[in-house]
This record gives C-alpha cells, structure tokens and sequence, in this order.
C-alpha cells in the first residue's frame, strides 16, 4: 500500500537520515540467555521545540531474524494551547503482521513491516518511558508512560514471524531530522539543520538477570556528520544532546514595537526575576536548605549568570546566545545534578522552568538593553 508524503513523515521517518547516534547496551545478559522480555527507554523533550521534523528514538533488534524495530517520540506544535507528543512504535522485519487500529502495515515508505503511532496531550516537562513488552509468543506491545503522572499510553502492538526470539541486548538509539528525507544524499542544507535538544536515559528492563542498562558518549552520524553543531553532556543516568544550527531563541511574536517604552530599569528587573525564578523552585530550596555548601555553590554560578546578562549588548543575537547558553551551562552543572540526585519530577520542574526563562529572556529587545542604565561590575 503506497502512503502519502505527509503519512509517511507522520509515522516513519527514514532511519537513512539518522543525525546523531546513541549506542545503549545492557553490561550484563539475562539469566534466562535468550535475550530481553522487555526493555524501557527514559526520554525527555523539555528542551526541545514543539516543531515538525524531528525524531528521536532507539532501536531494537531480536534474536533469529534480520530485521529491527525502533519506538520513539517526535515533538508537534502545540494545538489550541494544548502541547502534542508523537510517539510511533515499528518493525522493519518482513512478514510482521498486526491488527492493532493504530497500525498499518508498511514502515519507512517500504512495503515491509508495520508502523504504529499515537499523538497525545502531554506534558513537555515530564520525562516518559518508551517500553517494547513482549505479550505472549512473537507479539511485541508498545507502550508511552508519563513517569511523573504514571499515565500510560498504548503505542500499538505487532507479531513478528514465528522464528523471531527476544530483543537483543545493545542497539543504537538515534536523532533524526526527517523533514530531508525527500531529499536524502544532498549534503547542502547541512549547516541550516534547525537546532533541537533531547535528553535520553539509561535503558532498564524487569527480565531476570539484565542489570541497569547503559548509553554510550553520542556521536555524529550520517550525511551531515562532522558538519554540524553536535553537543552533549553526562546528565547522571544519561545524556542531554543538543544538535543543529546555532539558535539564539524560540521563535517569538516580541516586537520592539510594543517595548520601546519600557521603564530605564524594567530590563534590569526582569533579567533578575527571570535567575530568580530558578532560585525558588520549590523542591529545589527544600533540597538546598539541606546543604548549604551545595546552595553556596549554586548561588554562585547564578550570580555569575545575573551579571554577565545585566551586562545587556548592543546586539540581539549575542544577548540571547549567551542567556541561551548559560542557562545550558546551568542545568548540566554538577552542583545542579547532585541537588537533583535522580528525582525526575523536580528534573521535570527545572527544565519547565529554565525553558520559561529562556523564552522570556529571548523576547528581551535592543530596545530593552539600551534603555536600562548601565549596571556596575559586582
């Protein structure tokens, strides 16, 4: 059955494209040697812009046949105020076979395997599982869960042919910008790859003997390799990536217009309101209150944010490339990650609100910097 371009986007992206790849493995087998039962990938979009084109998944491969799979999850813009997850769940093996309604047979424009995909009401600043549980014999379920809310959402399911086994215990997860697949093999549009930003997690599974999972350093990939801006850094149980075209911003509907009458002082105020937002996370302070030494060593870092951007510039982009830049910096510091210590729901309030910080500081003006007075070095 021939899909249209726009189902084809929607659903299967082409693995040909792959921009970034994330190898994951298990360090140690299962007990029962025949591979996983079941395996759950951690993901985080709350960085990422709500835009088409983007994927960001991992692949499966399964013991006695040839042919992977992969389950992962694609941004979408947000609808009616609403912000959309995509999350799609498929097989590349010949003769796969499904009845699930929300899949159909074909994966990647080929005439091989199935596709599955649902599109939800989610939560950009919560972290979700992607799970590939085996439901009896050869048929393989895919499931979404919300870790902070544990609402869980079933992606599809597939059978593979009968001489399929387990899933193997290392494959490669990836980011793909799959808005080029129609123009696969050119190499021109290299340098203007939109900028996104994921964070992937350890992998885990319940099946008896597989140990925690692992991910390995992210690397380049593909056409674009060596030709972009690739970015990554340890974030405890996994890796933040940022990959593509230096973006000093989201896009924003701040005009100059509307703030050429700010007050002289009103961009000192809000730079500092904005740094205290992060400040006073409540969960944070709570932890913070704890060990004073960790706060003291926080506070610094922020103070030193606060100073470099009351500083303001005469030019747009840098102003905001720094404030973009720093607050980056800010959530891989290790002051930062030890406060955290694993607890994905305070992970969840951070990036919720270093992304409202950003947004908001990107909409600050040349205007706004050249009417605030100039601030004395501290």
């Amino acid at each position: 059955m021939k899909f249209s371009t726009a189902v084809v986007a929607a659903y299967a992206p082409y693995l040909a494209i792959a921009n970034v790849r994330i190898p994951w493995y298990f360090p140690e087998n299962p007990s029962n040697a025949n591979g996983l039962e079941d395996v759950t990938f951690p993901m985080s979009l709350s960085r990422a812009k709500r835009e088409v084109g983007y994927y960001f998944a991992q692949q499966l491969s399964f013991h006695g046949i040839s042919g992977s799979a992969y389950i992962g999850l694609q941004p979408r813009p947000d609808v009616k105020g609403h912000s959309i997850i995509h999350a799609a769940f498929s097989s590349f093996q010949n003769g796969t076979t499904t009845s699930h309604l929300n899949c159909y047979n074909g994966a990647d424009s080929g005439p091989a395997g199935v596709s599955c995909a649902i599109s939800i009401t989610g939560n950009y600043s919560h972290t979700y599982d992607l799970t590939a549980k085996n439901i009896g014999n050869t048929t393989w379920q895919g499931y979404l869960t919300n870790t902070i809310t544990g609402e869980s959402h079933d992606i599809g399911a597939w059978t593979l042919p009968s001489d399929a086994g387990n899933i193997r215990t290392s494959h490669d997860g990836f980011v793909e910008y799959y808005n080029w697949n129609s123009i696969h093999g050119s190499k021109t549009d290299c340098p203007n790859q939109p900028r996104t930003d994921v964070t992937f997690y350890n992998p885990s599974s319940t099946t008896g003997g597989a140990l925690d999972g692992q991910l390995r350093q992210p690397e380049e990939f593909g056409d674009c390799n060596g030709m972009e801006n690739l970015q990554s850094a340890s974030v405890g149980r996994g890796y933040q990536i940022a990959y593509g075209r230096i973006q000093s911003c989201h896009k924003t509907s701040a005009t100059n217009e509307t703030m050429l009458n700010i007050m002289a002082n009103a961009f000192q105020a809000r730079v500092k309101e904005n740094v205290d937002k992060i400040r006073q996370v409540p969960g944070l302070q709570h932890v913070l209150q704890e060990d004073a030494a960790l706060k003291a060593q926080l506070e610094t870092k922020l103070q030193a944010v606060e100073d470099d951007l009351l500083k303001g510039s005469n030019v747009e982009a840098d102003f905001r490339e720094r404030a973009v830049q720093h607050l980056a910096d800010i959530q891989k510091a290790p002051e930062l990650q030890s406060a955290l210590n694993g607890n994905s729901k305070l992970e969840g309030q951070v990036a919720e609100t270093v992304r409202n910080v950003e947004e908001d500081l990107c909409k600050i003006t040349l205007s706004d910097m050249l009417a605030a007075p100039a601030v004395p070095r501290r």
